[in-house]
């Protein structure tokens, strides 16, 4: 999945996104997960604490790593494996006319579950940058 705010600057290769084995792999931000952002009240922050505190309850675990703002790696059979684990998840999340409380599936509910049951794998070769463009210069 890749948001409509995203540019590939450069050639990518299956290898960015999948290991030999099908495992996803999902690229790690420096940045951990904080205090701050269960305080942070925007809907990209919402979303991403929704999907914390539904896998952790799912899990047991819960992640503490952020994931860099670049496309996610899907695979459809994983995808209908988890919408069959939640299907009220889903039905909410394909129901929400705009971005809200529900689950980001693609961009935080996957990668995390995916990384937490052995479905996925930390990747740390594609390079990316993130360019903010509300901050004044």
């Amino acid at each position: 999945a890749m948001n409509d705010d995203l540019v590939l600057a450069r050639p990518v290769r299956p290898q960015h996104f999948f290991t030999s084995g099908g495992l996803s792999v999902h690229h790690p931000s420096p940045v951990m997960i904080g205090p701050d952002d269960d305080a942070d009240q925007g809907a990209h922050m919402r979303m991403s604490r929704r999907a914390r505190q539904v896998l952790e309850a799912m899990t047991g675990q819960r992640p503490m790593t952020r994931l860099t703002h670049t496309p996610h790696a899907l695979r459809r059979s994983m995808v209908e494996l988890l919408e069959q684990e939640m299907p009220h998840e889903f039905a909410r999340a394909s129901s929400a006319p705009f971005r809200g409380d529900e689950l980001s599936i693609p961009s935080f509910l996957y990668p995390y579950w995916a990384l937490l049951t052995g479905r996925g794998i930390w990747g740390h070769d594609l390079e990316s940058g993130y360019f903010n463009t509300a901050q004044q210069r």
